[in-house]
């Protein structure tokens, strides 16, 4: 009798070790399958803007902690950086053409065409900041007030004549994902000063989202404004470098669509110049 309580034991024993065994394998399980999900979903977390500048025109920008991509709907122009390197890629789907460059050469030179724009906050430990909302974005105002006024060429303001700038309103946004080089590529693509990362790491500065300047007449001037901003889902090929495309000798063959390219070739044959643009 003894022999077959034991025996029972025995097997009721293993049956608890093998439900609690099983447990812990399913909650080891379970646990895995939580964080997978969850990185899953952060990988694919992101922000889409919609911006206007005053020069370029409107642009959708896509954005996540580990990219950003550029679509110029008036230039159909496209741009993709990715970190670690951030190496910074303009390309045209239509004509499967790209240019490429390091990071610091593009925070550099910019967009072509629109360089005249870096002169502003030449100091940014003159600035100031003030925490605001940004037509409801959470952001960020840098705030300049120039010691010595500069005078800005007619083209780039409304008044006729030249005048003088006597500020500038540069706004961030403090909700987005903002990785030092999303902004800095950002920045670039609208010909905006690049906030040197102790003042981005200060201030919590994000994607830029507007630029104003103030002028000695009393009017303002924007070159940047953001009309829209929502949080979408980004998948791995949203934020993706292009493949197969060919590589062009200068920027100006990607950044210039064939269009205004053969609109400048007449302009030059007419002038008797006798040599194509960009070449």
């Amino acid at each position: 009798m003894q022999s077959v309580i034991s025996q029972l034991n025995w097997v009721q024993l293993r049956r608890l070790r093998w439900k609690k065994r099983s447990a812990t394998v399913w909650l080891a399980l379970s646990t895995t399958i939580t964080f997978a999900q969850a990185a899953r979903c952060e990988a694919i977390h992101g922000w889409c803007l919609t911006q206007v500048h005053g020069i370029s025109g409107s642009s959708h920008v896509y954005v996540s902690a580990s990219g950003i991509k550029i679509v110029n709907d008036t230039t159909h122009l496209e741009i993709v950086s990715k970190a670690p390197s951030w190496q910074v890629v303009l390309y045209r789907p239509s004509q499967k053409i790209e240019f490429e460059l390091p990071l610091k050469e593009w925070t550099r030179r910019g967009m072509p065409g629109l360089d005249q724009w870096h002169q502003f906050i030449d100091d940014w430990s003159r600035t100031m900041a003030q925490r605001n909302n940004y037509h409801g974005i959470p952001a960020v105002c840098i705030l300049e007030k120039k010691d010595e006024s500069s005078v800005v060429p007619q083209e780039l303001g409304s008044t006729k004549g030249s005048y003088k700038v006597v500020g500038a309103e540069y706004w961030f946004s403090t909700s987005t994902p903002s990785p030092a080089g999303a902004c800095a590529v950002l920045a670039s693509y609208n010909a905006l000063p690049v906030p040197p990362l102790q003042q981005t790491k200060k201030f919590g500065l994000g994607l830029p989202l507007s630029f104003i300047t103030r002028c000695s007449d009393g009017e303002s001037s924007w070159s940047l404004k953001t009309t829209a901003m929502r949080q979408i889902e980004i998948d791995d090929s949203t934020i993706e470098y292009p493949r197969g495309y060919k590589q062009a000798k200068d920027i100006h063959e990607v950044s210039i669509s064939a269009q205004k390219r053969a609109e400048l070739d007449d302009f030059a044959k007419d002038l008797d110049i006798g040599k194509k643009f960009g070449k």
